[in-house]
């Protein structure tokens, strides 16, 4: 091969993997399986489960990027966890020059959030105000077969169609610090209300926590790149 072919292939391919490992390009993009529920009486939509590691995986496997543990649960239709603030905004960017929807995918606000979750209601689940056994994923006093995670749409969706809105994994928002008046209620084990301001909402509690802790008005606080075992999230997007 003439040597100065051989360097424009060279830069030709560099140039190629540069563009896939920040998400430019996809190698062999299968279109995600996202399914988005119009929320009455808003202007947004809000995924009708828990992002998956099924659909997690294809953006890690397209960019090289950090691929999260499943901490030995299995993946596939399980949330994906051990993902931070941060890592999610890499995956959002993706998905959106990928898909190209007509309005781009997002994280919900702590109040979109709690909206869709409720069901439409305002007691404390979106079930009602009674503990319901079986109805979500969380400790022992849900009394659910569960000890970890458990897959996607794994019990019964609230009122607009929404699954695992309560417990299961805790779900990251685009809220940062303190936002409106939820009860505050970190994870075991969190970190302090003190410089809120420079943390992100998490909302619905997690397998782990006690049915108390997944309220639609629970919430906890994390720092962008906190990853952990209990914390996933699902997307929004203007209608």
């Amino acid at each position: 091969m003439p040597q100065f072919l051989f360097f424009y292939t060279r830069y030709v391919l560099i140039a190629i993997l540069t563009l896939i490992s920040i998400g430019c390009v996809s190698t062999e993009h299968n279109t995600t399986k996202i399914v988005m529920v119009d929320i009455p009486g808003s202007n947004f939509k809000l995924s009708q489960t828990e992002i998956t590691f099924d659909t997690y995986d294809e953006y890690v496997n397209s960019t090289n990027r950090h691929s999260p543990s499943d901490a030995g649960w299995g993946r596939k239709y399980r949330p994906v966890i051990n993902i931070s603030w941060k890592d999610i905004q890499g995956f959002i960017v993706w998905l959106n020059i990928t898909e190209k929807p007509d309005n781009p995918y997002r994280l919900p606000t702590e109040i979109e959030w709690e909206l869709a979750s409720s069901g439409g209601l305002s007691d404390t689940y979106w079930w009602g105000d009674r503990v319901l056994i079986n109805s979500a994923n969380c400790n022992q006093s849900c009394k659910d077969e569960f000890s970890k995670t458990s897959p996607v749409a794994s019990f019964t969706p609230n009122q607009y169609g929404l699954y695992d809105t309560s417990g299961n994994v805790w779900e990251w928002t685009q809220t940062k610090g303190l936002h409106h008046n939820s009860s505050v209620s970190p994870m075991r084990g969190g970190n302090k209300l003190r410089g809120a301001e420079n943390l992100y909402v998490l909302k619905g509690g997690s397998w782990e926590n006690d049915i108390s802790r997944i309220e639609t008005k629970s919430k906890a606080m994390y720092g962008e790149n906190t990853r952990h075992y209990s914390f996933g999230f699902r997307l929004a997007q203007d209608k």
